[in-house]
C-alpha cells in the first residue's frame, strides 16, 4: 500500500499535469490499455484469486505511468533554460521526498552540478520559494493526503516522510494548515463520499 501511495503521490503531483496522453511510449500505452481491460474483466468476472489479480495490474499501470511521467519532458522549455534545470529539480525532489539523505543541500548542489549557495538563490529566483520551503510544502502535501484517505497514524506518517517525530509533524501541520492533523482527518472524513 505504501508503493501504491508513493507512485500515486508522484502522478497526481506531477509538475508537469497537462491534458492529452501521458504515454510517449506506444508499447507502454498498449499495455496499459490491455491491463485495464483486464482489470474490468477480473473485476466483473470475480474468478478464483481476481483481487491480487487487480492489484498486481494496478501496480503495474502505476509504474508505466510513473515511467512515462519521469521520460517526459516539457517540450516548450529548452534544456538551456532556467525553467528546464528548474522542473528537473522539482521533479528530482518529488522523486526523492522519501530519501531526507538526498535532499540535503550539499547533495542536490552536487546532483544539479552548482554551488550549495547558487543552487538556493537560483530556485527561489525560478519558483519564488526556497528549497526547504518547497520540500515542507510538498510533504505537509503528502500529509493531507495519507490523513484523508489512509489509515495511517501520524507517527506512520511522519516516519514515513522523515519528520524527526509526531510532534514535530502535528506542530508543523498545524503551523502552516492552521488545524491539527487529527481535526484535519475528521474534518475530510466528513466530506468523503460514505
Amino acid at each position: 500500500m505504501c508503493d501504491w501511495m508513493k507512485k500515486t503521490d508522484y502522478i497526481f503531483n506531477n509538475f508537469r499535469a497537462k491534458a492529452g496522453c501521458i504515454f510517449h511510449d506506444t508499447a507502454d500505452q498498449d499495455m496499459a490499455h490491455a491491463l485495464l481491460g483486464n482489470i474490468t474483466r477480473e473485476q466483473q468476472l470475480h474468478g478464483k484469486g481476481y483481487q491480487l489479480i487487480i492489484r498486481q495490474s494496478i501496480s503495474i499501470l502505476l509504474n508505466l505511468i510513473a515511467r512515462n511521467l519521469l521520460r517526459s519532458e516539457s517540450p516548450d522549455v529548452h534544456e538551456n533554460s532556467g525553467q528546464y534545470s528548474v522542473l528537473r529539480m522539482i521533479s528530482y525532489l518529488q522523486e526523492h521526498i522519501y530519501h531526507p539523505e538526498r535532499l540535503r543541500m550539499h547533495v542536490l548542489a552536487a546532483s544539479f552540478n552548482m554551488s550549495v549557495h547558487y543552487l538556493g538563490e537560483y530556485f527561489k529566483k525560478h519558483t519564488g520559494q526556497s528549497i526547504q520551503d518547497y520540500i515542507i510544502s510538498y510533504k505537509l502535501k503528502l500529509v493531507e493526503i495519507r490523513l484523508s484517505y489512509s489509515n495511517m497514524r501520524v507517527r506512520e506518517i511522519a516516519e514515513e516522510l522523515g519528520f524527526t517525530d509526531e510532534s514535530y509533524l502535528s506542530r508543523l501541520f498545524k503551523k502552516h494548515r492552521g488545524i491539527t492533523p487529527g481535526a484535519h482527518r475528521k474534518q475530510t472524513r466528513k466530506q468523503l463520499p460514505a
